[in-house]
C-alpha cells in the first residue's frame, strides 16, 4: 500500500519527535527538513534559493561519503556517526523528491 505524502510527513513528523535515541530519529528528522527546504525553495529569493540548492548538493555528497565511512569504520562510535549521517541525509533526499512529486502532481493536468 502506498502512503500519501500527507502521511508520510505526518508519520516522520510524529518519529522525529518520539525516538528514544538520535539514531532513530536521524531519518524522520532529516526527511522533515527536507520538506521544509523543498516547500520554502519555492517563494525563496534567488540569494535564499541558492543557498537551498547548496544544502541539497551537500546532502548528496555528505550522503556518498557517510556511506564510504560506514565501510571503512572501525569502532561502534564510528560507525553508529556514519549510519546517522546516512539516515540524516538520506532523509532529507527523500523529503525533497516526494515533496517535488507531489507538486509535479498537483500541477499536471486531470488525465
Amino acid at each position: 500500500m502506498s502512503r500519501t505524502f500527507e502521511e508520510k510527513v505526518r508519520y516522520n513528523e510524529k518519529k522525529s519527535k518520539e525516538g528514544r535515541n538520535m539514531g532513530e530519529r536521524a531519518f524522520p528528522s532529516g526527511y522533515d527538513f527536507g520538506v521544509t527546504l523543498y516547500k520554502s525553495y519555492i517563494k525563496a529569493p534567488k540569494e535564499a534559493r541558492e543557498q537551498i540548492k547548496s544544502i541539497f548538493d551537500n546532502a548528496r555528497k555528505n550522503l556518498s561519503i557517510s556511506r564510504a565511512s560506514l565501510k571503512k569504520a572501525d569502532n561502534d562510535m564510528s560507525k553508529y556517526n556514519a549510519k546517522y549521517c546516512v539516515d540524516y541525509n538520506n532523509g532529507i533526499l527523500c523529503g525533497m523528491r516526494d515533496a517535488a512529486n507531489e507538486r509535479k502532481k498537483r500541477q499536471a493536468p486531470p488525465s
